[in-house]
């Protein structure tokens, strides 16, 4: 009695074992998810480069089939088809994008590509042509002038420009009712003043002047670091006091040693500052306005 319930406990595990194995077997089975072979479109990117061998164990040939390695890694045989071509830009370790459709390695009907790691052939049948770069315009280079925070030594003068207090130039092929002008702050030998674009600055000893401001305005913005400025210091000479200034143009804003005077009749609120200003002689001997500190105010320096 006890060897049959013994036989009959095997058989039990036996069959118990054989289901088990034959459903692990076929639930494997279910899980493998068959390669499509259909053919399917595809753009990619890669370098065109020797592909590698699937096997790389034992010894290896100098041999190079060229294919298209993928930006993420992945390796393709190329067949230009008709597109002939295309073929000539495919370059060595040249970058390309492409389209066209791929046949994956196992649905072709030779074993040439066995021997290579690849995921498919890629048969090319458009190149597309990247973007041309953005170009930026590169900024002629001024020659000579000083930069800002540039120091220039004139013999005994040294002169740093520090900043453009005003740039109202008229800018170039612009219609303007007024020239404007160029007013920088400088360090002459460790003093700051502000100096106009082409009026004589005299010092103790020495006359400075603002001779050139480059570039030449544009309606485009003009960054500090692109102005470029030229000076001349020349030895002061005994100031003329004598002789009469006179006022003059349209609007009464010139300040000059000949009467009568003629300017265009432009106006600008600035000419009204110079009803109640002094024309006279001043330091460097020439005429002009003597700006005092409700004339400052007035045109707003």
């Amino acid at each position: 009695m006890k060897t049959k319930k013994l036989y009959i406990i095997l058989g039990l595990a036996v069959i118990t074992v054989c289901v088990v194995g034959y459903f692990n077997i076929f639930s494997k089975e279910e899980l493998v998810t068959p390669l499509d072979p259909t053919p399917y479109n595809v753009t990619l990117s890669g370098t065109y480069t020797c592909l590698p061998h699937a096997d790389t164990s034992g010894p290896q040939t100098m041999e190079c089939a060229f294919g298209l390695k993928t930006d993420d890694g992945v390796y393709y045989a190329v067949n230009f088809g008709a597109s002939g071509d295309s073929m000539q830009q495919f370059q060595s370790q040249k970058h390309i994008t492409a389209e066209g459709f791929v046949v994956i390695k196992e649905a072709l009907s030779t074993d040439q590509w066995v021997k290579y790691n690849i995921k498919g052939i890629f048969t090319v049948t458009k190149i597309i042509e990247p973007a041309p770069p953005e170009i930026k315009p590169t900024p002629a280079p001024f020659v000579g002038g000083q930069k800002i925070g540039d120091i220039k030594n004139f013999g005994s003068i040294s002169i740093k420009p520090l900043s453009v207090e005003e740039d109202s130039r008229c800018p170039a092929n612009v219609n303007c009712i007024w020239a404007g002008r160029v007013r920088v702050k400088i360090l002459v030998n460790g003093s700051e003043s502000v100096v106009t674009l082409g009026e004589a600055f005299p010092t103790q000893n020495v006359v400075v002047t603002l001779t050139e401001v480059l570039p030449q305005k544009t309606t485009a913005t003009i960054t500090p670091s692109d102005y470029r400025f030229t000076f001349t210091v020349t030895k002061k000479s005994t100031p003329i006091t004598t002789g009469k200034c006179y006022v003059g143009g349209c609007s009464s804003q010139i300040c000059s040693d000949k009467p009568g005077v003629i300017s265009t009749c432009e106006y600008t609120e600035s000419y009204a500052c110079y009803k109640t200003a002094k024309c006279e002689r001043q330091v460097s001997g020439q005429c002009g306005w003597t700006e005092t500190a409700s004339l400052m105010a007035c045109l707003g320096k």
